[in-house]
């Protein structure tokens, strides 16, 4: 299981920063894609494990639902996840290493703020000094933060961990 930590400008709607942070991340491809080397291989492994699971049936049905009736042959050609879903889809339990895993964000508590950074409203610097809080912090369930900057709110830092 790995752990990552996203530092974005702040805006006041955490939802929307989290979608535009996943957007780019998407867009720019920084995150795992174990089917980049093999797509024909990373196919097969996702098969194996649906098939074993007995749910690659549902999973084909709720792929055309979304209308994603292509996906694996999408996979299989080596070409781009057309969104999110697709990513995360096509790299399996390991997960993407990256925010893209998460559907949504939770704030952290403030007392929790308290315990790891002293303060409700903590200092930017204090945060970027201290990370590894953070990844010591993260779960399977995106967080957040607000960062300030001599009191005033400077940006929202996103967290969390990836993978089985």
């Amino acid at each position: 299981m790995g752990t990552w930590v996203y530092e974005v400008p702040y805006q006041s709607s955490a939802n929307r920063a989290l979608e535009e942070l996943q957007a780019k991340v998407l867009a720019e491809g920084t995150y795992a894609q174990p089917w980049r080397e093999d797509p024909q291989r990373q196919f097969d492994v996702l098969l194996g494990a649906y098939e074993g699971m007995g749910l690659w049936d549902e999973l084909q049905a709720e792929m055309a639902q979304a209308g994603k009736r292509d996906t694996f042959d999408r996979l299989r050609s080596g070409a781009e996840p057309r969104d999110r879903m697709e990513a995360v889809l096509w790299s399996g339990a390991a997960g993407t290493g990256s925010i893209l895993d998460i559907e949504k964000a939770e704030p952290i508590e403030r007392t929790e703020l308290a315990e790891l950074f002293g303060s409700v409203h903590p200092d930017i610097n204090v945060i970027r000094e201290n990370q590894a809080h953070l990844h010591e912090r993260a779960e399977l369930d995106g967080l957040y933060l607000v960062a300030y900057e001599e009191g005033l709110p400077i940006a929202l830092v996103f967290f969390g961990s990836t993978g089985a």
